[in-house]
């Protein structure tokens, strides 16, 4: 309801019963429908955002906005879509400077000598807080999501009702999710985390492709990855789990990264995948001696490797 209007719903309503047919190997002329039609609506909510949230609000006149979606319909028209984008973004800056107002009250008490910034200042500077915010909503929308990942959200949204237990996985999901059950993936063996919109380096594992390579450090910054001989692609910005999902890969292939040392040095860095096993994933156990034999056992998680009849699986491990 932030980006169909109406009369989108009202076309595409009846392709809503070709789904049945497209399940069994019709055309997906629905999927094709829908997935044409939002990427059009999204770039037309993204000029919206960024004019709206240029201007200054009027706090003064007093409106009310509904946020819950199963209370409200989809917009007439373009004019009443980016009315109903004006009110949120309204309310969404409201938030923000009031908690801004709250701070610089807090700080006046504790520093009455100080200047403290004026209502209209803290307005603009709640304004570009939103626009951050937005700005990085619309980026994953326009630039991370692709059509795989909107697929997988069709076809999920028809397996949920019929079975809350089945669920659908496109390529990268499932590997994803073979390799936490398994409890091994094939990498470069470097944990990661997002801070201020940057890949950072948090460790090494110890005897992993990086560890053995060297030149990878903690607090490192990754900022581009590339397969073997292809261009390489900018990850500022990229959750960690999107950035995981193109520095790993198949095991004896080449990933490529640019890397922004702790001194500030640039370098390029290749390195081969290889196994990684995760230890922790697996279960672990102890016997106790003391006025009673204890045996300990410790399950973190449950794992099996469906690609390995020979692989770990915890039942047999307990």
């Amino acid at each position: 309801k932030k980006f169909f209007l109406k009369g989108d719903i009202n076309k595409l309503q009846p392709l809503s019963t070709h789904i049945d047919d497209e399940l069994q190997g019709a055309p997906l002329e629905c999927f094709f429908a829908i997935d044409t039609l939002i990427r059009q609506r999204v770039t037309e909510a993204a000029a919206i955002y960024t004019e709206l949230l240029a201007q200054p609000f009027d706090f003064a006149k007093d409106e009310k906005v509904v946020l819950d979606p199963d209370k409200i319909d989809y917009p007439a028209d373009a004019a009443a879509r980016k009315e109903a984008w004006r009110k949120v973004l309204k309310y969404r800056t409201l938030e923000k400077l009031t908690d801004l107002q709250e701070l610089r009250d807090k700080q006046l008490k504790d520093k009455p000598s100080e200047k403290a910034k004026t209502d209209a200042e803290l307005e603009a500077e709640a304004r570009a807080k939103v626009k951050v915010v937005y700005d990085r909503y619309f980026d994953r929308l326009k630039n991370k999501q692709d059509q795989n990942e909107r697929f997988s959200l069709f076809v999920n949204a028809i397996t949920s009702t019929m079975d809350p237990h089945t669920d659908f996985f496109p390529p990268d999901e499932k590997r994803a999710f073979e390799e936490q059950m398994a409890g091994k993936f094939y990498g470069i063996g470097a944990q990661l985390r997002e801070e201020d919109g940057k890949i950072k380096i948090v460790s090494i594992v110890t005897g992993s492709p990086s560890w053995k390579e060297g030149s990878l450090k903690a607090n490192d910054v990754i900022l581009k990855v590339a397969q073997a001989d292809k261009e390489p692609v900018d990850i500022t910005g990229y959750a960690v789990e999107d950035a995981v999902k193109l520095i790993r890969g198949t095991k004896g292939t080449t990933v490529k990264m640019t890397v922004k040392s702790v001194d500030g040095t640039v370098k390029d860095v290749s390195i081969v995948r290889d196994e990684i096993i995760l230890d922790d994933t697996f279960a672990k156990s102890a016997i106790i001696n003391g006025q009673h034999k204890l045996g300990y056992i410790y399950l973190p998680e449950f794992y099996a490797d469906f690609q390995d009849r020979n692989g770990a699986r915890c039942a047999e491990d307990v």
